[in-house]
């Protein structure tokens, strides 16, 4: 991992300065005011961002933009749409390859911190010093049969005890319940003294007790140490065993012996393999008189190479950066399509608005072009400027203002809205001017109406969908108040 991710950094190093080579080659000028403004982080990933969009906009530019264009020049009315697009995406950039810098930069870190917190080296594990915890490490083996050119790996837990001096004392009055735990423990499921046909338990530990167990045998040809057994040379009428069972409590010592008769059972070379690698791993880890604990490198004849097998923390966060670089565009494309939302109830709603002062301006004997006008500035003049009516309306009135003749005007102010009641109302305006003013007031004075009673169905279908969004709030206070009503009447019981 720490190879990979040199590479990786060095690769994001070197297009970094690349793309700052080509924005200075191509846009010198933007690159000095950005030098000159000041030392903010995203100025210095800027032209790398430009570079890297221009290489986005390169590779789609074959795909259909049109859905997306509308929806930004719906949501940012009298700017340039395809420019606070792209100045949306080069932020969105820049984020993102300042977190894809970090991501490779902490992730390097903290893969070289895994390495040197390594415990394996060179076949060689440290103990722990006196007074720490044991060491339990996830081993990984590998064996290559040169000749067959095959190779078998697996994987091993090994517990390290740490070095401790032998300061003992005495408290005897746990040994017959340590008696106890063997009798439960040591025996697989079924298994009974009389007839052992698996491993037995030889465990080094009774943690609940604090006592240490140490296992002797009369006949150490029939198990292992841990209590495996070595089963491939078993006689069919079985073989009995003594097996004495040392409980340590500090300097306290008491022993306890049993009889089993053992049974042979069949064994694949792979198990015996383990077999023989588990004890040797178990002994080396409960042998605490060396500092370095040396692995074997051969054991049945066959090669083992060995691994540690950790967490990959880097490759970890290195998987969470690129998931926030992913969120992030998401996030960013969930607003704009929040926004858009938002402009649809907004503009629903001010149409009945936007009709009754029309039809009371006309028939006041004022111009179309002066209701325009009158009603842009009653939204200036309370203040409410951010609404995208208003801005509608003001592209509309600069649009008169610059020379547009008011049809093409009208019409364009229609299509920019995009709901029907709005090209309905451009509709009309142009009618007035084609036909003359004569029968708009009665058309305006029924789409007044209708807009009303539109403006009354939004409003209850949005009422019905806040009461729907109260609905799991309110169950969860019901169940809060069964809770409270139930719980004390059955503690009366």
């Amino acid at each position: 991992m720490i190879l990979f991710f040199s590479i990786a950094l060095t690769i994001y190093v070197i297009l970094f300065f690349v793309s700052v080579f080509l924005f200075r080659k191509k846009n010198g000028a933007v690159f000095r005011k950005k030098s000159a403004r000041g030392k903010h982080v995203t100025d210095l990933f800027y032209p790398m961002s430009v570079v890297t969009c221009s290489i986005v906009k390169q590779i789609n530019k074959n795909k259909d933009h049109r859905e997306s264009d509308k929806l930004y020049r719906n949501l940012f009315i009298g700017q340039n749409a395809k420019q606070v697009k792209e100045e949306r995406m080069i932020k969105n950039i820049t984020i993102s390859l300042i977190i894809l810098f970090l991501v490779f930069v902490f992730s390097l870190a903290v893969s070289i911190k895994e390495q040197g917190e390594k415990n394996l080296n060179n076949g060689q594990i440290i103990r722990p010093a006196y007074g720490e915890s044991s060491l339990n490490l996830d081993l990984g083996w590998l064996i290559k049969d040169q000749e067959k050119n095959t190779a078998e790996e697996g994987s091993l837990s090994m517990e390290i005890e740490p070095q401790r001096l032998k300061d003992w004392q005495k408290i005897q009055q746990l040994f017959k319940e340590g008696e106890a735990y063997i009798d439960q423990h040591v025996f697989q499921e079924d298994d009974k003294e009389q007839s052992v046909t698996r491993d037995l338990n030889f465990f080094d530990k009774i943690p609940a007790l604090n006592l240490t167990v140490e296992w002797e045998l009369s006949d150490t040809n029939w198990l292992y140490a841990d209590g495996s057994l070595k089963s491939k040379d078993l006689p069919q009428e079985g073989v009995p065993v003594d097996i004495t069972a040392k409980l340590m409590y500090y300097d306290d010592t008491c022993y306890y012996t049993f009889s089993v008769c053992l049974m042979p059972k069949e064994i694949t070379p792979m198990e015996q393999f383990q077999t023989e690698l588990t004890e040797y791993l178990n002994t080396a880890g409960k042998d605490n008189s060396e500092a370095v604990v040396t692995l074997p490198e051969q054991i049945a004849g066959k090669e083992i190479e060995w691994e540690e097998k950790t967490t990959p923390q880097g490759v970890i966060l290195f998987v969470l950066g690129i998931l926030i670089i992913l969120l992030l565009f998401f996030r960013d494309k969930n607003e704009l399509e929040k926004q858009a939302k938002v402009r649809e109830k907004e503009l629903a709603f001010g149409y009945s608005n936007l009709i009754a002062k029309f039809l009371l301006l006309l028939g006041a004997g004022t111009t179309m072009k002066g209701a325009f006008e009158r009603i842009a500035a009653d939204f200036e003049k309370n203040n409410n400027t951010d609404g995208y009516l208003y801005k509608e309306m003001k592209v509309t009135r600069n649009e008169l203002m610059l020379g547009v003749s008011e049809m093409k005007a009208y019409e364009a102010f229609g299509r920019r809205c995009g709901q029907i009641s709005y090209l309905r109302f451009g509709t009309i305006l142009v009618q007035n001017l084609s036909r003359g003013a004569k029968g708009t007031l009665p058309i305006l004075e029924l789409e007044a109406k209708e807009a009303f009673e539109e403006r009354k169905e939004l409003a209850k279908r949005l009422g019905e969908e806040s009461s729907t969004k109260l609905l799991f709030p309110m169950m969860g206070m019901l169940g809060i108040v069964l809770v409270i009503v139930m719980v004390p009447a059955f503690w009366t019981f």
